[in-house]
């Protein structure tokens, strides 16, 4: 299903909201919760199911993005292996993401772990070259894929943790 789409587009991007976190009345470090790691852990088997590649798996540092991003690298393999970056964090410029991902022009598929309200910003901001328009909403664990394409990029669709059995 998906495998034609990865390969149709030279460069993808998945955008993955982390799973769902534990309070921080309760763990002020935040780690996904049981039912968080659950659904990130099907959402990363439906993507590896239906022939999701990735290069490389990027996430903001934060202990649930880098838990989220690790479920999903057990699943996918990512060649160059998963790693945090700057700019991914939740209150970070979705601006200055989408012009860090304009620069870096490898070709394939990159996956991006991050927060609210950052993720949905940053979809606008590559879409739309609007970062406060309201474009998507990410649940926790849901995948967003966009494609490069001749002056911009396109979304081409959100999977929500609902949605996968």
């Amino acid at each position: 299903m998906l495998e034609s789409m990865f390969q149709r587009y030279g460069r993808l991007l998945v955008v993955v909201r982390h799973g769902d976190a534990k309070a921080e009345t309760d763990d002020s470090a935040r780690p996904l919760s049981d039912a968080g790691r659950e659904s990130v852990r099907r959402m990363a088997q439906w993507a590896a199911r239906v022939g999701m590649r990735v290069e490389a798996i990027e996430h903001s540092g934060k202990l649930r993005a880098a838990q989220t991003a690790e479920i999903f690298a057990e699943h996918l393999q990512p060649g160059r292996g998963c790693r945090a970056v700057e700019g991914l964090r939740p209150h970070d410029s979705a601006v200055d993401t989408a012009w860090r991902l304009e620069q870096e022009q490898p070709p394939g598929t990159r996956m991006l772990v991050g927060h609210l309200p950052h993720l949905e910003r940053l979809i606008a901001a590559l879409t739309v070259n609007h970062a406060d328009a309201a474009l998507v909403r990410l649940d926790p664990a849901a995948i967003a894929i966009l494609a490069s394409v001749e002056g911009g990029w396109v979304l081409l669709g959100v999977i929500q943790p609902e949605l996968i059995a």
